[in-house]
């Protein structure tokens, strides 16, 4: 059988597109895995910087996903979520940034647009086994204390 030109060019053609397409994939491939290792674990609900009120503004973004200050206001139960309520969120935000910048060196709660939302770009949050459970207790004590 005799092989003209054409088909062995057409062949080595092919077979160069095949290498082009597998080196690509290995590119991407070893992007994801970068991305992967480059990914941190947290578990912020045992950060001692942080209060209760920003442990609830972390879990209800986990949730939320994205929202505004106001929402998370009323999503957390403060009083005046349109006033007070809001601004009481926005510092805390501030806050959790600062201390997330200075403990992993990137913020974890950024902002999208006129929303907040957890930073998935860098961090990957564990919700601690029972951290739901803990919060609601600290919060009935820091109640319990603050009534007369």
């Amino acid at each position: 059988m005799k092989v003209t030109g054409n088909v062995y060019m057409s062949v080595t053609y092919e077979i160069k597109k095949l290498e082009r397409r597998v080196q690509k994939l290995e590119k991407d491939m070893k992007r994801v895995k970068e991305h992967l290792e480059l990914t941190i674990m947290l578990d912020p609900y045992k950060w001692p910087e942080l209060n209760n009120v920003d442990k609830e503004i972390i879990k209800y973004l986990q949730e939320k996903k994205l929202a505004t200050t106001t929402e998370i206001a009323s999503g957390i139960g403060l009083q005046n979520p349109e006033t007070v309520g809001r601004v009481i969120v926005w510092k805390r935000i501030k806050k959790i940034v600062k201390v997330s910048n200075a403990r992993e060196g990137a913020p974890l709660i950024v902002k999208v647009g006129r929303k907040w939302a957890i930073n998935t770009e860098d961090f990957s949050i564990s919700l601690s086994i029972g951290a739901g459970e803990e919060l609601e207790k600290e919060r009935k004590e820091e109640e319990e204390k603050w009534e007369w």
